[in-house]
């Protein structure tokens, strides 16, 4: 019988990537994100919308974009749970602009959403 290692699991290594970004807050200079300027350029992006980390009472602290192609895309505006957990499970097209934290994860700074299905 093998036994499951999670130390040398790539579950460990996604864990610890959320980990990172639910303290994304604490990074200095992604602390003013949610205003996303105009004349930016906007990504437009078609996913569902879903809880990526908890906090110790079991409460949503975290949302993100898991897209048609596979990835899951933490949104981090600041407003991101209050706004956006009415679309929780459901497909949706956003616009938003994606920045790169390192070569392993991309975050969501989310501008526009829409529901295309249920």
């Amino acid at each position: 019988m093998k036994i499951f290692d999670f130390n040398t699991s790539p579950i460990k290594d996604n864990l610890n990537i959320i980990n990172n970004v639910s303290n994304i807050s604490n990074i200095s200079n992604i602390s003013n994100i949610s205003n996303v300027d105009e004349n930016s350029n906007l990504e437009t992006l078609k996913g569902i919308i879903n809880p990526l980390s908890w906090d110790k009472n079991g409460n949503i602290s975290l949302l993100s974009l898991y897209t048609t192609s596979g990835e899951d895309i933490p949104i981090i505006n600041k407003e991101s749970l209050k706004k956006y957990s009415k679309y929780i499970n459901k497909k949706v097209t956003v616009q938003g602009e994606i920045l790169e934290q390192n070569e392993d994860l991309r975050t969501l700074n989310l501008k526009h959403i829409k529901v295309i299905g249920l």
